[in-house]
């Protein structure tokens, strides 16, 4: 039982993960390039370009946080639920155990006192 709950869990995480809609942010070319920079102008114009990644990356790891933490969220309730399924389960079979060993006993108490009774008629009692 606990494998098929660790299955749905993980199976769920990996579904919410494929479904997640955050994008990774992609390096501007300028800071991949191995030339020096021409002039002042094309220095600022990639400082620009990296700042904007910077927020960029900064939104990506904020989403996937975001992302994960209702993936957890998600699994955790999921796992309840099966932990709970499996509960209410466990119970009902431990009802019909009860009740059917409730009927045993009921019936062996029966079977003992038919038994004496005839014992008794036998020895004229």
């Amino acid at each position: 039982m606990i494998k098929t709950i660790l299955a749905a869990l993980f199976s769920l995480a990996f579904s919410v993960t494929a479904q997640a809609y955050c994008s990774a942010p992609t390096a501007p070319y300028c800071a991949t390039s191995f030339s020096s920079f021409n002039d002042r102008d094309e220095f600022d114009r990639c400082k620009r370009e990296m700042e904007s990644y910077q927020s960029e990356l900064e939104s990506f790891v904020t989403c996937e946080k975001r992302e994960l933490s209702s993936a957890i969220e998600e699994a955790q309730s999921e796992m309840q639920s099966k932990v709970d399924d499996a509960q209410r389960e466990m119970q009902s079979k431990a009802e019909e155990a009860q009740s059917d060993a409730q009927r045993k006993v009921s019936s062996a108490n029966s079977d003992y006192s038919s038994a004496v009774d005839s014992f008794n008629r036998r020895a004229g009692k």
